[in-house]
Formats: structure tokens, sequence, C-alpha cells
């Protein structure tokens, strides 16, 4: 077999598993998200607008995203040799990441309440299976390639590994996040809004 090495690894296990668990740890802390702030969302239906309350969801899952990637990068600034200049382009895609994360969860979490919860589970782990992290796209089986392109994950962990140590390019993965948070957010407001029409009697 000929092998060619697209993104080089240094040697240390905090390398070559950091582009995989970075994206995964926030990837959880997004399905936990999800279920907490829709329930809150449920919880105030009729004293605001479903779609004021949900705004409110969108910012605090922002504000989580932001204060969760602080915590998660100085945690990667002291286990690894990456440059703060590295760590300073993770940042925004982390946070990018994260609000993919949650609104794809969210579908699942809008649609089905607390059992979508149970649901996200087995999506988290195709991912986990389906990010590259273990096996390029290449190799994947149809299923878990047509996965690959239709969940956040896989997008997160080769950007990681095109900005760390790559030498491919970290755009189309940024391109395909957006595009994916794009279009999960679009979903979200389309359930708000067909979904859940029917305003509950203000208490």
């Amino acid at each position: 077999s000929n092998y060619v090495i697209k993104n080089e690894v240094p040697k240390g296990m905090q390398n070559s598993m950091l582009p995989m668990f970075l994206p995964m740890a926030s990837y959880v802390g997004a399905m936990i998200a999800s279920l907490q702030l829709i329930q809150a969302y449920r919880q105030n239906r009729g004293k605001a607008s479903r779609f004021k309350l949900f705004g409110y969801v969108q910012l605090s899952a922002l504000i989580i995203a932001i204060v969760s990637a602080i915590f998660e990068l100085i945690s990667v600034y002291i286990i690894t040799d990456l440059s703060t200049d590295i760590i300073l382009n993770v940042a925004g895609q982390q946070i990018l990441f994260y609000m993919t994360a949650f609104n794809v969860c969210a579908i699942f979490t809008f649609l089905l309440g607390q059992a979508g919860g149970i649901v996200n589970i087995p999506v988290l782990l195709l991912q986990s299976m389906t990010n590259g992290a273990t096996m390029p796209r290449e190799m994947m089986y149809g299923f878990y390639e047509v996965v690959s392109y239709i969940t956040p994950m896989y997008y997160a962990v080769n950007s990681y590994y095109a900005v760390m140590f790559g030498s491919t390019k970290q755009s189309p993965f940024i391109l395909g996040l957006l595009t994916l948070f794009a279009g999960a957010l679009l979903i979200n407001i389309l359930i708000v809004t067909f979904h859940d029409k029917k305003e509950p009697t203000p208490k």
C-alpha cells in the first residue's frame, strides 16, 4: 500500500487525540445544553412569544459556547505545545462548532422533548466512527460516508488537523460547518414556527 500523510502529527497522545476529543467534548456539552435550554423554553411558553424564547435559547447557547471555549483552550495551552496564534484560530472554530452541534442536537430535542436526548446518543456514537480521526472518508463504507457529510464532527476534526498540524486547507471544513449550522438553525426555526404553532394560554 502507498500512504500519503496529509497531517503529520507530533509524537504524544495529547497531540494525536486532541483533534478528536476536543470537538467530542464540546458535542457532549452541546447535547446536554440542548436538553436543559429547550426544557426551559417549554416551561416558559406563554410568558413570551416562542420566537423571543427561541432567541433566548440561541443567545444562551452562544454564551455557553464562548465560556466553554475559553476553559477548553486554556486546557489545550497547558497540555500541548501549540502556539498562541493557532489556539486563537481554534477558538473561533470552537465556538462555531459548539453552535452547530447545539442546533443539530436541538432538532431532535425540539421534536421529541427529553426523548430527543436518547436519539442524540447514537448520533454522537456514529460521529465518533465517522469523524475522520480513525479513518479518512475515502475508506468509509457508504452509510458512514453519508453520515460524515451531514454531521458536524467530521468537519471540526479535520479542520483541527489542518490548522494544528497539517498541510491541508482549513477553509473547506469551516465552510462545511457554516453550512451545517445554517441548515440546522433553519430547521429549528421551521420547527418553532410550525410544530410549536399553538401558543399556550398565559397563566
